[in-house]
């Protein structure tokens, strides 16, 4: 009846929903590895600054 494919549609939709969700977190994950990873680097300039007296500001 129209239950049946009512529940198919609803399974089809869970399921996309869950895919997009796995690649969203997926993509989540990647970002913040890029984040620390500009983070290290733009800490690193700033060492690099420090050491060579350019960021005093006064």
């Amino acid at each position: 009846g129209g239950g049946y494919v009512m529940g198919r549609k609803i399974g089809k939709l869970e399921e996309s929903i869950k895919t997009l969700t796995d690649r969203q977190d997926k993509s989540n994950e990647q970002k913040g590895n890029l984040n620390s990873h500009m983070g290290k680097i733009f800490d690193r300039l700033m060492r690099i600054e420090t050491k060579l007296g350019i960021n005093k500001e006064d």
